[in-house]
């Protein structure tokens, strides 16, 4: 099974030129400090607009629909990776926001 990197919501929108590297780097900061979510501090902040914040979540909304629609939930290995995949991104997940 292939791993690939997470797409994140940030990272996207730099690559599509969305946001500049700094202005993300404003919205991370200002995230925490508002307790907000990345797309909520975003629009609030009006780095984008609500209507690229969602074509960036459909992005990695299919990036997902495409990776899970070619699990074999018959196949052993196929389970367990995926099952040792998501807990290791949810301790991550977890390891940030404590």
């Amino acid at each position: 099974m292939i791993v690939r990197k997470k797409k994140r919501l940030g990272d996207l929108l730099v690559e599509e030129g969305v946001l500049t590297q700094e202005q993300l780097m404003e919205a991370l900061k200002k995230q925490r400090e508002l307790g907000l979510r990345l797309g909520e501090t975003i629009a609030e902040l009006q780095l984008a607009d609500e209507q690229a914040i969602a074509a960036a979540f459909n992005v990695i909304r299919k990036e997902y629909t495409d990776k899970f629609a070619n699990i074999d939930l018959s196949s052993k290995a196929d389970v367990s990776a995926l099952t040792t995949e998501t807990s290791a991104r949810n301790d991550a997940d977890t390891k940030l926001t404590s």
